[in-house]
């Protein structure tokens, strides 16, 4: 009985050290592949945008994104110029 019960320890620790050095690899893998993706830049992105950008950012490459962002971001400054210079018309 002794014997049995050794026997189906060590099965049974080889079995779980097995598992964890699986779960270990995959973890390892997963994360390479978090950093491959090609879309990585847009998973920031996707929170600070409205609907309609997220699906232009979809379709670019980090590149684009940042174009974009820029391309945004310097209209917006010559909206509010431009409202800048309306009120100063208007006064």
């Amino acid at each position: 009985m002794e014997i049995r019960h050794q026997e189906n320890n060590k099965n049974k620790t080889k079995w779980f050290c097995n598992s964890l050095l699986e779960a270990k690899d995959s973890m390892a893998i997963n994360r390479q592949q978090q950093w491959k993706r090609p879309n990585k830049a847009l998973y920031k992105i996707k929170r600070s945008t409205n609907p309609l950008e997220r699906l232009k950012l979809q379709f670019c490459s980090e590149k684009k994104i940042e174009k974009i962002r820029q391309n945004s971001n310097a209209e917006i400054k010559e909206n509010k110029n431009i409202d800048k210079e309306k009120q100063q018309k208007e006064k």
